[in-house]
């Protein structure tokens, strides 16, 4: 994230609501009533206002409110809680006409930064406030996704056009790394809490785990248990470990930062992309090819479970924690952004 047996489903994803155990309510008031769980689901799905969009990347801003890229109108859009929508034109904010967003990331300097495909694909930045976008371009590149990364005031995206990883610095400032194995197609990323030195990616085409040394700008790679699983998103778990979806073959794929790889399948799934830790530390994924967001509670035989998204066909690709600590997945066929309650 080499190869390790199956764990036990009590390794993964400590449950929250230990945390409360052994503490009553207030002195004399007797027992407090046991919460009705919460069933997860589709609470809202919010139309982007502009005509097949196609959302795609999508983040919590630093002010709260969801921003995320639209990757067939040149826009990075904005949405709040409550259902309200702003759109940011990247050309009529001083970007580069025809240019548009594939991903978006909070900054550590607060503002949104995005990977930028067109006549000047690059990494794009927008300002809070005032909306004004710069653009640093990439020769040759074709930018997919992006994070903050664990080098201050820098950010790494992956580049399948280059075949390479690279890193940007706040002020513009970058370098790209190329990747051992040729077309790649480097995809989703992830920073390990504590390691200052690695960035985790997935290489989707290559089938493995790439490892990027920040400070020596240098790549390892792990393959996946299976061959061909695509591995497609990326993320920290509650056990401390890297899991990621390997979309090909609908199975969850987890990593530890000594480089040892299992497999759990996602059956009843039948693909898997995008991926969220959600606050009751159960993983949540989705299933584009059945219309459907999952969840995922353990490890043992039926730990699985799906639920139905509104819209049909919707093409869930992408998903963010979002204020509330709500889930935002972009249905990029479908021109929204569900809200999802669990």
């Amino acid at each position: 994230m080499r190869r390790s047996a199956g764990l036990a489903a009590s390794v993964f994803l400590s449950a929250l609501s230990l945390a409360g155990c052994g503490h009553g309510g207030v002195i004399g008031s007797g027992p407090l009533p046991t919460p009705t769980p919460v069933v997860p689901s589709v609470i809202n799905e919010y139309t982007v206002p502009t005509a097949n969009a196609q959302p795609a990347g999508i983040v919590m801003g630093r002010d709260q409110f969801l921003y995320f890229a639209e990757q067939n109108a040149g826009n990075i859009g904005q949405l709040s809680t409550g259902g309200s929508f702003k759109e940011f034109s990247i050309a009529g904010n001083g970007g580069t006409t025809g240019n548009v967003a594939v991903d978006v990331a909070s900054g550590p300097n607060t503002n949104i930064w995005f990977t930028e495909r067109g006549p000047a694909p690059g990494i794009g930045s927008m300002e809070l406030a005032g909306n004004a976008i710069t653009e640093y371009p990439i020769p040759g590149s074709n930018p997919y996704a992006i994070i903050s990364g664990p080098v201050l005031n820098s950010l790494v995206f992956t580049d399948p056009g280059n075949n390479a990883v690279g890193q940007i610095s706040t002020g513009g400032v970058y370098t790209e790394t190329p990747i051992p194995t040729a077309n790649a197609n480097p995809m989703g990323l992830a920073v390990l809490a504590g390691d200052v030195n690695h960035v985790y990616f997935t290489e989707h085409d290559a089938s493995k785990i790439g490892i990027y040394n920040v400070q020596t700008n240098t790549v390892t790679e792990i393959p996946t248990l299976t061959p061909n699983a695509g591995p497609t998103a990326i993320v920290q778990g509650a056990d401390g470990a890297l899991w990621f979806t390997e979309n090909n073959v609908a199975k969850l794929g987890r990593i530890t930062s000594s480089g040892s790889i299992s497999e759990y399948a996602l059956t009843p799934a039948t693909s898997a992309t995008a991926l969220v830790l959600g606050v009751d530390n159960n993983l949540y994924f989705a299933d584009p090819a059945q219309n459907k967001f999952a969840s995922i509670s353990g490890l043992t035989a039926g730990s699985v479970t799906e639920f139905t998204i509104p819209t049909a066909s919707a093409n869930p690709n992408w998903m963010t924690l979002g204020p509330g600590n709500l889930i935002y997945m972009t249905e990029t066929s479908a021109n929204k952004i569900a809200q999802i309650n669990y």
